[in-house]
């Protein structure tokens, strides 16, 4: 149609240009603290960090100890862990250029961050900063199953918990 070689487009569908879809909802900042006042120690770090520093998913479970620098308050996003099926789980770049930075982690959670470094972190440079019971890698079926979507229905044990009204 744009090289004018046919006069009308048939494969126009009303309103395919055009999503809908539904507001998601925010947690205030006291709503996230109190998620993390009630789940398991070892993944408060992990939904502090996630919050203040606009972390994903899989930049988050792939994370790793060289990343961190606590001391400079920063750190470096450089992969991400995701679930191939077939495969497991695996390293890969971040989805773009642009996700490859260094973040300014605040001062809020610095101590949240360095108590789960000693407590809970897998050994040596390249050890996941946030692993499993296990101590293997997080699975976002296992996290959620055991945790609960932060932003999903209040069905989930954490959220079940903390419900507010109007939710």
């Amino acid at each position: 149609m744009d090289d004018l070689l046919i006069k009308r487009n048939p494969c126009r569908i009303k309103g395919a240009g055009q999503e809908r879809s539904p507001e998601r909802p925010i947690l205030t900042v006291e709503e996230v603290y109190r998620i993390v006042d009630v789940i398991e120690h070892r993944y408060r770090a992990l939904i502090l960090l996630a919050t203040f520093a606009s972390l994903r998913w899989g930049e988050l479970t792939g994370l790793q100890r060289r990343d961190l620098d606590l001391d400079a308050r920063t750190v470096r996003v450089e992969r991400q862990l995701i679930q191939i099926t077939g495969k497991g789980l695996i390293f890969t770049e971040p989805k773009s250029q642009a996700g490859r930075r260094t973040v300014v982690i605040p001062d809020l959670i610095i101590d949240e961050l360095r108590a789960h470094v000693k407590d809970f972190t897998q050994d040596g440079p390249e050890g996941l900063i946030f692993a499993g019971p296990d101590n293997g890698a997080l699975r976002n079926t296992n996290f959620n199953r055991r945790v609960g979507h932060v932003t999903g229905t209040a069905s989930k044990p954490a959220l079940r918990k903390i419900e507010s009204p109007g939710r």
